[in-house]
């Protein structure tokens, strides 16, 4: 896979490249309507591609809308955030960004502001979207198999709700809307999105989706009519950030391509950050969804394992609140540090720091590319 320098090599240390060496994306093609491969010319402005384009600059100065901002306490969906606002702004210079976060999630304060503190682009948290959930006595109908039935009735239910709830029911009043991507998952959550997609492009056709990846249950969620008229609703191509995510994407949109998550657009706020400190050539971070099991006891073995042979191991997260209850036994049972950044920034200075990282998150091979740490 290619894009915008990067290849499949980019990942692994082999490959030798330094930060300042390293060619980062500038934008994304998901921001602007009928983009869909990206420019070969670092650094130029998908709004100069075309006058025609829907992400073109107004003299009306409206603001601009995020929608679905998540950001409960999970560095990489803060470093995906901050990835839109940068690509965004970029975009919309000195315009007023309004964000509307995830309706089922509370900020995490403590990791909000010390995010903040690094300077991202200016933006305005103006609430929090509804939290809609399917009532407890409809399960049912996903037991006996009538989950596309009961997906579009939510579905239009909720559609009248965001219709009528700020600020989707104030679409209108915005140049555009940008939908954060990631990871879409959950009958629920999956179908919220959809309704707020619907109601939003009753008032406002500049709607946009960054990067995101979706599972084949996707086709279980909605008819196909329903999901069909979902996607036609959003601008520009469909990107997806992995290759199942797109043959699924397909069934609905021929013009789906394949590219990188967005994190990626941080390549050059990342290459701004200092050196690390103190490197410490037998310090091996360990940073993964551990689980329980067979797969605790097996790292439990290689922490030791790696102690006798003279290694410093600490164990990172990315997501406190989720890893804290299996890594905290873990680091007791074994003496390894159990560290939790604050912001993605604080992950890519740990890792700069490490002489190794392990890693099956997908944004932290991310933030290991950062670092220019093997991986």
């Amino acid at each position: 896979m290619a894009f915008h320098g990067f290849s499949s090599r980019n990942y692994h240390p082999v490959a030798r490249l330094s930060r300042e060496k390293a060619r980062f994306p500038r934008s994304l093609p998901c921001a602007r309507a009928g983009i869909g491969v990206p420019s070969p010319r670092l650094g130029s402005s998908l709004i100069k591609t075309g006058a025609k384009s829907r992400f073109a600059v107004s003299t009306r100065m409206k603001p601009l809308l995020i929608l679905f901002a998540n950001l409960k306490g999970n560095v990489g969906d803060f470093a995906i955030f901050h990835a839109m606002l940068e690509d965004v702004s970029r975009h919309y210079p000195g315009r007023l960004i309004h964000v509307a976060t995830h309706g089922k999630h509370e900020i995490d304060e403590k990791r909000f502001q010390a995010w903040r503190a690094t300077n991202p682009p200016a933006f305005e948290v103006i609430g929090k979207l509804p939290a809609l959930r399917m009532p407890g006595h409809m399960g049912i109908f996903k037991r006996i198999g009538m989950n596309r039935w009961l997906g579009d009735r939510l579905l239009a239910q909720w559609t009248k709700t965001f219709s009528q709830t700020a600020p989707v029911s104030k679409s209108g009043d915005y140049e555009a809307l940008f939908i954060v991507g990631g990871e879409w998952s959950g009958f629920s959550n999956t179908t919220t999105m959809f309704a707020a997609i619907r109601a939003a492009a009753r008032h406002n056709r500049n709607l946009f989706i960054y990067p995101f990846s979706v599972k084949k249950l996707l086709l279980n969620s909605q008819s196909q009519t329903a999901l069909g008229a979902v996607f036609s609703h959003l601008a520009g191509r469909i990107i997806v950030r992995d290759s199942h995510s797109g043959e699924t994407m397909r069934h609905f949109r021929s013009d789906t391509v394949s590219s990188v998550d967005s994190v990626f657009l941080l390549g050059e706020v990342a290459a701004k950050l200092p050196p690390a400190e103190n490197p410490d050539a037998k310090l091996i971070t360990l940073a993964v969804t551990i689980g329980k099991g067979a797969k605790t006891t097996d790292l439990q073995q290689a922490i030791v394992s790696l102690q006798n042979k003279g290694y410093r191991v600490q164990l990172l997260t990315t997501c406190e609140r989720e890893d804290a209850v299996d890594m905290l036994p873990l680091s007791q049972a074994t003496g390894a540090e159990f560290v939790a950044p604050l912001s993605w920034q604080d992950v890519v200075m740990e890792f700069k720091r490490s002489a190794l990282v392990v890693t099956n998150r997908l944004h932290c091979m991310i933030f290991t590319f950062f670092a220019d740490v093997p991986l």
